[in-house]
């Protein structure tokens, strides 16, 4: 099968410019291949991101959060 998915993000916080957590598994996207980047936004400003080599998603599975 295909499948087209580069990304997927969890967003938690309590409204689009205030993230307590953004979670970012990244199997193919700028420039980033299997990678997941971390941070947080506070009045629309991105903090430090943090970025994990280890990389526990497949791309056609199923995963439960």
């Amino acid at each position: 099968s295909f499948s087209c998915l580069s990304s997927f993000a969890i967003n938690l916080g309590k409204d689009p410019k205030t993230y307590l957590l953004h979670f970012n598994a990244r199997f193919d996207l700028h420039g980033d291949t299997h990678k997941i980047v971390c941070n947080s936004k506070e009045d629309n400003v991105w903090g430090e991101e943090q970025r994990e080599d280890v990389f526990p998603f497949q791309e056609g599975s199923e995963t439960t959060v």
